[in-house]
């Protein structure tokens, strides 16, 4: 049985596939109300030089194979 996120959770994990600066930390997925949803984490420091976290959210858009 394939593995299923159930509503309301979801997994983010360190992008080991970084091709940029600009590019995410982590990246996963969520779902909410049925519907799957594409996160982004970036790891900052404000001008403060306190860390936190910058986080995307959009509606997941599955690649079509060719």
């Amino acid at each position: 049985m394939p593995f299923e996120i159930r509503e309301g959770s979801g997994s983010i994990f360190e992008n080991d596939n970084k091709k940029s600066e600009n590019a995410p930390d982590y990246t996963g997925t969520v779902k909410l109300n049925d519907e799957l949803y594409s996160l982004a984490l970036w790891n900052k420091i404000a001008k403060s030089g306190r860390q936190y976290q910058s986080v995307k959210i959009q509606p997941k858009v599955e690649k079509v194979p060719f």
